[in-house]
């Protein structure tokens, strides 16, 4: 039996999807058996989405940035094709988004001077309505959730200075939300969207200052839980903060689910079948309970040779239940009988 077999009654289970994979047929195998879920592991998030020559010609017209949905367009293609569902990542975020789109008409010189807080009010709002329009006209009821604001909150518990901050100023992620209800599908659902979320000072940070005041003007629907863990993660708090997320009543995801294992020995496998005995325990246990609206799980990633986590770590990763020939691992039978 399948993990998605096994837990379809607790939330469904979904994979990051990188380019390389939507030509590989041992993935979309893969994913039919294993994933009702995709989520594009870079190719939705701003960079690949903004198109800096179309701007610079739209700043004789309206001055809405451009944008190319040529890459988007592949996997919403893919999933459709495959019957999958998918979660749109990401509109806004403090990385891979160019500069010259805060910048003085759009320029690309490295010193150009960045634009005030109404013009990039004015290019936030162009660019998630042009999003979402494209979405929902050409691939209608395909997107289940959009990731509105990613890592909003530095590890110090503050609102990260980036470019965003620089133009906009510190409410730029309540800004996001708004634009973004404006201009949602009733279906999809909207989330906030963090790593080390589950670490006491940054998880109260994103309580108090990012769900709270987007709660109480309705503007969100979820809190997506990244989870890229370690050995020693400290999974006591973890459990502790899926709680307290599940006493706001927001719907709960865990969007990018990895462990890092710095071997494919089996010493160091079996390390990684505790950790995710134990931690697939506390989501079912969640969900059992109630103490948390868990509705979705999503590796990052489909097998251990795609993992971010090789280039990220510098050193070899093993962190995920698939390997090779998107074949399962010795561990991945032993999780789902112990489940």
């Amino acid at each position: 039996m399948s993990l998605k077999q096994k837990l379809q009654t607790y939330f469904e289970l979904g994979a990051a999807v990188s380019a390389k994979n939507l030509e590989d047929t041992g993935a979309a195998s893969l994913l039919k058996e294993e994933s009702s879920l995709i989520t594009a592991e870079n190719e939705m998030k701003p960079m690949f989405i903004l198109d800096h020559a179309q701007s610079l010609e739209n700043l004789k017209t309206d001055g809405a940035p451009g944008c190319d949905f040529t890459m988007a367009r592949k996997y919403l293609d893919y999933a459709k094709k495959h019957k999958l569902k998918l979660r749109a990542h990401t509109l806004v975020w403090h990385n891979q988004t160019p500069r010259w789109f805060f910048a003085k008409d759009y320029s690309d010189l490295e010193d150009a001077p960045l634009v005030h807080r109404e013009t990039m009010l004015f290019r936030m709002e162009a660019f998630i309505r042009d999003y979402m329009t494209f979405v929902y006209k050409e691939y209608p009821g395909l997107v289940y959730a959009w990731d509105v604001c990613n890592e909003a909150v530095a590890d110090d518990a503050s609102v990260r200075k980036s470019l965003w901050t620089q133009t906009l100023g510190e409410d730029y992620c309540f800004k996001a939300f708004e634009f973004a209800k404006r201009y949602n599908s009733e279906d999809a659902l909207l989330f906030y969207n963090d790593y080390s979320s589950f670490v006491p000072k940054k998880r109260d940070f994103i309580l108090d200052n990012i769900l709270k005041p987007l709660m109480e003007h309705n503007l969100v629907d979820g809190m997506g839980m990244q989870t890229h863990l370690l050995m020693d993660s400290d999974l006591g708090l973890y459990e502790e903060a899926l709680k307290i997320y599940g006493e706001t009543g927001l719907t709960l995801h865990v969007t990018e689910l990895d462990i890092h294992t710095p071997g494919d020995d089996p010493a160091h496998q079996q390390a990684l079948l505790e950790k995710y005995s134990e931690l697939f325990g506390i989501y079912k246990r969640a969900v059992e309970e109630k103490t948390a609206k868990l509705e979705a799980v999503i590796f990052w990633g489909i097998r251990d040779e795609d993992s971010w986590l090789t280039e990220f770590r510098k050193e070899a990763s093993f962190p995920l239940l698939f390997a090779g020939d998107y074949k399962r691992k010795a561990i991945y039978d032993q999780l789902e009988g112990e489940l």
